[in-house]
């Protein structure tokens, strides 16, 4: 095997047990919170974030109770520090379970909430492909102008087809902004959750090929698509 594709295998085992990291939410009651330089209270704070935004959040600091975290300012990956009683994470909210999975489709249910992800084949001449050579060797760059999610410089074997959500009598189609780029999706590592109160819904996912990781946190809020966040997660 690989080393890449050991290491990426060896980040799914650890996903499934929570400890390599996972999103969350700020959550305090003043509407924002600080990012510091340091894990601990002290004049360092870099930044500031408001409630609801997203981060995602690595193992806590040993013996203490901050998250080393990273997050999407303006278009640039930030890193620091954020208290633990200032975070919402993303699996204490709601789960909702799987109804039904086969090759291609699979459903998440619970009474009135219902949202079906479907994926297919990825058919290259449907794109534009954009390749680059570094140090001689040939790599795909680009996929339709975007960057690309899911592989390590080849092409995607699998990409989304569509994901449905019906929340109550409210149904919508996420939009192809919300799935573009993102490849070789993993049912196996596909979770639901629900914030009812904050009438929300976030699908989370971790997809690989084996080498080209990547973990995305898709948000539905009062039925309607509302943004995603993609990181490498490591």
């Amino acid at each position: 095997m690989k080393p890449f594709a050991y290491f990426f295998l060896m980040a799914f085992v650890v996903y499934g047990t929570r400890v390599c990291g996972q999103f969350a939410l700020i959550h305090d009651a003043e509407g924002f919170v600080n990012v510091r330089s340091e894990p601990e209270f002290k004049n360092n704070v870099i930044d500031t974030l408001h409630t609801g935004r997203v981060v995602w959040c690595f193992e806590k600091v040993e013996k203490k109770d901050w998250y080393n975290v990273d997050y999407c300012k303006k278009g640039n990956f930030l890193n620091g520090y954020i208290h633990k009683s200032r975070l919402k994470l993303i699996t204490d909210f709601e789960r909702i379970p799987v109804k039904n999975e086969t090759k291609d489709q699979v459903i998440f249910q619970k009474d009135s909430i219902k949202v079906t992800i479907l994926r297919r084949n990825f058919i290259a001449a449907e794109h534009k492909l954009l390749n680059k050579t570094n140090s001689g060797l040939k790599y795909l760059a680009e996929i339709d102008n975007e960057q690309i999610w899911g592989t390590d410089g080849g092409i995607p074997k699998i990409q989304y087809k569509s994901i449905t959500v019906d929340f109550g009598r409210r149904k919508t189609e996420l939009p192809d902004s919300a799935l573009k780029n993102l490849f070789e999706p993993n049912f196996n590592f596909t979770e639901v959750h629900c914030d009812r109160k904050g009438d929300k819904l976030f699908i989370n996912a971790m997809n690989s090929d084996g080498a080209g990781g990547y973990v995305v946190l898709l948000i539905i809020e009062k039925g309607q698509y509302k943004s995603r966040m993609v990181t490498l997660g490591f």
